[in-house]
């Protein structure tokens, strides 16, 4: 197995660490380690980076793609940056060779270069290997003995520990000899052989107890010119294997869970076997081999530890083996013990610890010395020969006699006249007397070629940086010199080795003294000295560019001006800057003036001799880009150098950090000692405080530790304007000390970019919850900032949220406010200023409002937008003339002076509750629905809006493609409420009644909870409806009456997730009739492809029902007397008139929605208000069907996936897995159901409904498989 892999240089990405790593993201499956991945990859391509030369699988995607990044994990277990193995979405990263990426394995790179973690992961990655260690207690099971627990930390990371018998078996390195009941020898096994004994359950072949030999020196003795070694324990190790089994499994401790993948039977037990296994913590120190001089002798089903196999019904190893071993030899590299009871007797047996040799080397050298040992498998003395029937081979020595010892033979190579390939031989033993003799071992030694010197460029037109490959295209190790003869060139490297890899080197070039414009030569020379093709020489040809200009800067002054400057570098010349609202510049040609665009994006800002300007007229808090270019006689011009300045946001300027866990736009972090940076998430260290104040997002500083660390958290520059009267800032803070350790918070700002900080508050005492701060801000401008500065010193963290900053315009009206009432009114209020002048109110359905000027009166129109809704000296009014359910209105206040001028505006906005019948399916992309909030209870976990629940349960979403989940990979009991946006039932009052789906399976156990809960007013307490604690294993309807229905009614869905599957919720629905004259409950349900059925309840007094349909849901309002056909005027075509209650709507397109409405028919020929409904009819394909999965990977349209066991998913690509097949039968795409774990995994994919009409004969389904 040889793994290699192209190294690329350092790429960066757009997000600092803190963004990646900030351990916001849920555990199991880190979506933002992904996107690290995903971002690395933009930015190769982006480079032009060769995917070519990597290796694919039958689908063309990268079979492993390795991920290193800078510095150390700081996100807890699971989440963030932790080292992991996992799976972007298919990403093609070179669409002309249909090259795609997906599977990869993450690692740190710490403060040394290790390699412990990048081998277990990539155990993961590239064999498909189980993790062996317990992710719930973390106990050890196997510890340093295998690769996949603890043995990644072999020699602190630098030289992990060997992979185990059963993981080498499973990926094809060893060769497994299984025992019989009637077997009685001494066997001999050497160390780093790969060939094991073992001894398999005749009722569950998966089943075996396997042994295997560890020693202190081969593999896993010094290295590196280290004294001390890395093997974990001397002698013989038992390993008890089910690979049905699991060592991660998080209940491994519990009943009822599956039984370990793999366990050691410790030589000196540290704990009990029964009813569970549950941390033998083997290492050197707790004397888990077996030898002459340690553990149970004989080892059988009586002896502790025993040879027994698991009950998998009862969870205990109980059920004897039958077998015995005993008598082991003192541990060495080469161990001996007896299969079966009693001494073994004559006549002599040869036992050989070898199977195989195989052997390679250099064209040219000899390969390296091997060992194997020779034993007396048998009774008596055994006397063998050795003899080998190649002139490059000889063993040493070629005879001797053996009892119980093993005898260690050299087996020697001399090979540097053989010629390139494959080159066999036999060696033989022979012993007289003995009763298997002779035996052999067949030997087969590669010679590989001669190197051969491979670069990837001929030849290099250098910008200012490049690099190239140097490889090796033929066999063997080649070393190789590399040299240029450039004064202004520079190489990364001048030497080093390559096999199968390639290194790169980066060269730079230096334009220090050169003339700009000018190209200059050079030569890069590769030479290797064992190489045909030595030297290779590249010329290097070096454009000296123009010098940008110097020290190109931009500042922003107020929320509407951002000054540029740089230092001219070229004489004579010019600079030319431009500007745009996104980072993306053309390449400038020709000549320009001030507004030019440049094709490809930018506009000419300024060109001249000058070296500032200043960018007038701009939008606060937003994000401006600019590129300076040097200009020469031609005109040509420099490469481009850039900047970008944010301008100052205007008051009042609220923060509530829910920015997905990201720093907030504009906001930048100061470090005044130490490195720790700001994150932002829910709540603060251990749960203290357990959640933000407001939303799921909060400011955090924390440190376990003393240092002292101190950084601040700073405001992007905030403009005041004319906002200059009681300039205040408001935050909310908790920083609880930890046993007396304690945190602390300085409050400062400054008036500029530049200017020196000023204290305005500081804490330093425990603030065990949340408590709001107020601070008059002293100073007003266009340019202020406000730092938060958190000193952390061991305590539960420094956390900060909701801040607000806010001024009064000079006689404006103070605290303009709106509240919404019901669906269609909202309610102002403000105070008059100081001078209690009129105040004059408009409103709009935008933002955006004109100056008022003059004499207004309710309802005219302010020129440049808005329309007065109330004029006086009052503070409050109701906004209630034609508002529309769940939509937003924005409204303004001004004062009018005694002179008729009016003062700057004060604005607010509210959103109208929705009205009934509400629906939410929760189709919205992934995102959080409009109007809907979450408010954590307890600890940091959020609702998430996929298909489904974890590890499939449930498959899918229970309507559309998505649902709301609430899940934690954890025991927190983590607490989290989904809250609708307030719902308006008007006069809908009776039978108000909430519907929805619900699921909820419990995982051994394990059980998460939902409450429902509701309130009457956007301030009122919560009152409980309904709670749900047991285990919902599938999608099941909840329907709940809801009490005192009025104008501004919430509901709470509260989940508390304690490592079950997580809660669930789909397709809520909200209803209420109209007292006593509406029909009652009215629904529509899908009957089929082209049938909707109907139901209803009569009203209080049993009037008729006039019910119609459209396929839109716009409807007129009836008048008169109908028969079914006749339209509605304004919309909708009667379907039923009567008494009944219920009606069949049939004719229908499949796959197609259809809308209701129902009215009671009142006396007087009058019509009650109508109630409504909707559902949409089955889709179904007509026969003959065809399906060949031709869309480009993703499930075709109607089919669907449904898990029974496991987690793996159908997936659609060319062919199987490793080739097999090729490909697919037809065209590109196949299904295909794969994983690549032991663990039984069954998932159904399920065609969409098939409508066979009148094809009723001969049916019948052909597939290829």
């Amino acid at each position: 197995f040889n793994f290699t892999n192209i190294v690329t240089a350092y790429v960066r990405v757009p997000h600092p660490k803190t963004y990646y790593d900030d351990g916001s993201d849920a555990p199991w499956g880190s979506n933002r380690g992904q996107e690290l991945v995903q971002d690395a990859l933009d930015v190769l391509i982006a480079a032009g980076f060769d995917f070519t030369p990597l290796s694919l699988d039958s689908s063309n995607i990268i079979r492993s793609l390795n991920i290193f990044y800078a510095g150390t994990v700081t996100s807890g277990w699971n989440r963030g940056l932790w080292p992991h193995k996992w799976d972007i979405p298919t990403k093609t990263v070179d669409a002309a060779n249909g090259i795609k990426a997906e599977v990869y394995q993450m690692s740190d790179l710490t403060s040394s270069p290790d390699i412990g973690t990048f081998s277990h992961e990539n155990g993961h990655l590239t064999c498909g290997f189980p993790d062996l260690y317990n992710y719930d207690n973390n106990a050890s099971v196997v510890g340093d003995f295998s690769l996949m627990s603890g043995g990644s930390h072999g020699g602190g990371g630098k030289h992990p520990t060997s992979v185990d018998p059963y993981l080498k078996n499973s990926a094809g390195w060893a060769t497994m000899t299984d025992l019989a009941p009637t077997d009685h020898f001494r066997v001999s096994a050497q160390r780093d052989r790969n060939h094991y004994y073992r001894i398999v359950n005749p009722a569950e072949p998966r089943e075996y107890i396997v042994f295997e030999t560890r020693d202190d020196t081969g593999y896993e003795g010094p290295y590196g010119g280290h004294a001390t070694s890395v093997c974990p324990g001397q002698g013989i190790v038992a390993w008890h294997v089910f690979e049905g089994g699991s060592n991660t499994h998080p209940w491994v401790t519990k009943g009822g869970a599956p039984v370990y993948e793999a366990l050691i039977l410790e030589a000196s037990p540290t704990t009990a076997y029964s009813p569970w296994y549950t941390d033998p913590s083997p290492d050197a120190l707790s004397s888990d081999t077996f030898h002459a001089s340690r553990g149970a002798d004989p080892l059988d089903d009586a002896s502790t530890p025993s040879l027994k196999f698991w009950d998998q019904a009862l969870h205990t190893r109980s059920v004897p083996s039958g077998f015995t071993i005993h008598s082991p030899s003192i541990s060495g590299p080469t161990m001996t013990y007896i299969v079966g009871p009693g001494a073994v007797t004559a006549p002599p047996r040869i036992g050989l610890t070898s199977v195989g040799i195989v052997a390679a080397c250099d064209l040219g050298s000899d390969a390296a010395d091997q060992v194997f040992a020779v034993v007396n498998a048998g009774g008596g003395t055994l006397t063998y020969s050795i003899s080998d029937d190649a002139a490059w081979l000889s063993c040493s020595p070629s005879s001797g006699t053996a009892t119980a010892e093993a005898d260690e033979i050299v087996a020697s190579f001399s090979t540097s006249a053989l010629a390139t390939g494959t080159h066999s031989a036999t060696i033989t033993v022979v012993a007289a007397g003995a009763s298997n003799t002779p035996q052999t071992i067949p030997v087969t030694l590669t010679v590989r070629a001669a190197p051969i010197v491979s670069v990837s460029d001929l030849s290099i037109s250098c910008p200012t940086e490049d690099s190239f490959f140097v490889g090796n295209a033929g066999g063997g190790t080649m070393g190789y010199t590399v040299t240029d003869d450039g004064t202004w060139l520079s190489l990364s490297r001048a030497s080093g080795t390559v096999s199968l890899e390639q290194d790169e080197i980066v060269l730079t070039c230096d334009a220090t003294g050169l003339t700009p414009l000018t190209t200059y030569h050079a030569a890069i020379t590769v030479t290797a000295a064992d190489a045909a093709n030595s030297p290779i020489v590249i010329p290097v040809s070096f454009l000296v560019p123009i010098a940008n200009p110097g020290s190109f800067a931009a500042a922003a002054f107020g929320g509407s001006r951002i000054d540029l400057s740089w230092r001219l570098d070229v004489d004579p010349g010019e600079a030319m800057v431009a500007w745009s609202t996104t980072p993306v510049f053309g390449t400038p040609v020709g000549t320009y003036s001030a507004g030019d665009p440049i094709a490809g994006g930018g506009t000419v800002l300024y060109r001249g001799g000058g070296t500032t300007v200043s960018h007038t007229g701009l939008m606060p808090g937003t994000t401006y880009y600019y590129t300076a270019w040097s200009v020469v006689a031609g005109p040509v011009f420099s490469a481009g150098v850039a900047v970008s300045e944010s301008t100052g946001v205007s008051v009042p300027y609220t923060q509530d950090f829910e920015n997905g866990g990201m720093g907030p736009g504009g906001w930048t972090q100061e470090q005044v000692v130490g490195s720790v940076a700001w994150t932002f998430r829910a709540g603060g260290e251990d749960g203290n405080p357990a959640a933000a104040h407001g939303g799921g997002y909060n400011a955090h500083l924390y440190d376990a530790g003393y240092s002292n660390n101190t950084t601040r958290l700073v405001t992007p520059a905030i403009d005041f304007g004319t906002a200059i009267e009681n300039a205040q800032l408001t935050f909310w803070h908790c920083m609880e000390d930890w046993e007396g350790d304690q945190d602390e918070l300085r409050v400062l700002y400054r008036t500029s970019a530049g200017g020196a900080w000023t204290v305005l508050a500081t804490y330093t005492a425990s603030v065990p919850s949340w408590t709001q701060r107020t601070l008059v801000l002293p100073e007003p401008g266009g340019s202020y900032y406000v730092a938060f500065e958190g000193k952390v010193n061991f305590g539960y963290g420094v956390c900060i949220d909701d801040v607000q900053i806010t001024g009064d315009e000079p006689g404006a009206p103070r605290g303009f406010s709106a509240t919404p009432v019901s669906s269609s009114r909202i309610d102002l209020s403000w105070s008059l200023n100081p001078d209690s002048d009129d105040v004059l109110v408009a409103w709009s359905s935008t933002p955006v409002f004109g100056t008022p000027t003059g004499a207004y009166s309710v309802g005219d129109t302010i020129s440049g937008g808005g329309t007065v809704l109330y004029g006086g000296t009052g503070t409050s009014a109701p906004h209630t003339t034609g508002l529309v359910a769940g939509i937003t209105y924005y409204y303004r206040a001004w004062s009018r002076f005694p002179d008729a001028s009016y003062s700057a505006g004060v604005a607010c906005s509210a959103a109208t509750a929705s009205a009934i019948p509400y629906t939410e399916d929760f189709e919205n992309g992934g995102a959080i629905p409009d109007g809907w909030t979450q408010e954590q209870v307890a600890g940091p976990v959020g609702w998430t809006f996929q298909a489904g629940g974890e590890e499939d349960s449930p498959a899918a979403a229970h309507g559309g493609s998505y649902n709301a989940r609430l899940f934690d990979g954890d025991y927190l009991d983590n607490t989290t409420r989904l809250i609708t946006p307030a719902i308006d039932f008007g006069t809908a009052v009776e039978n108000a009644q909430l519907t929805f789906w619900h699921c909820m399976e419990g995982w051994f156990g394990d059980q998460d909870e939902l409450r429902v809960l509701y309130r009457t007013s956007p301030g009122g307490s919560w009152t409980l409806l309904a709670s749900y604690t047991a285990s919902v294993p599938s999608w099941t309807q909840r329907t709940l009456a809801l009490p005192d229905p009025g104008g501004t009614y919430y509901i709470a869905f509260e989940g508390k997730v304690n490592y079950g599957y997580g809660v669930c919720i789909d397709d809520v629905r909200i209803t209420g009739d109209e007292p006593g004259t509406t029909p009652g409950t009215f629904v529509a349900t899908p009957a089929g492809t082209s049938r909707i059925d109907l139901f209803w309840h009569l009203n209080r007094d049993s009037e008729d029902v006039l019910v119609a349909w459209s396929t839109t849901p716009v409807f007129g309002t009836p008048a008169g007397t109908y028969s079914v056909g006749e339209a509605i005027s304004g919309g909708g075509t009667v379907l039923y008139r009567g008494g009944a209650t219920a009606a069949s709507h049939t004719g229908l397109v499949p796959g197609t929605p259809y809308y209701y409405r129902a009215w009671s028919l009142l006396p007087g020929a009058a019509f009650s208000a109508g109630v409504a409904c909707s559902a949409s009819t089955d889709p179904s394909l007509a026969v003959p069907f065809t399906e060949g999965f031709e869309n480009s990977e993703l499930i075709p349209t109607g089919w669907t996936q449904q898990q029974t066991i496991g987690t793996a998913d159908w997936t659609f690509r060319a062919g199987g897995t490793f080739g097999h097949p090729v490909g697919a039968h037809g065209g590109s795409y196949n299904a295909r159901l794969s994983s690549n774990s032991l663990d039984s995994h069954t998932a159904r994919l399920i065609s969409p409904m098939i409508d066979f009409g009148v094809a009723v004969q001969d049916t019948q389904l052909t597939f290829w498989h």
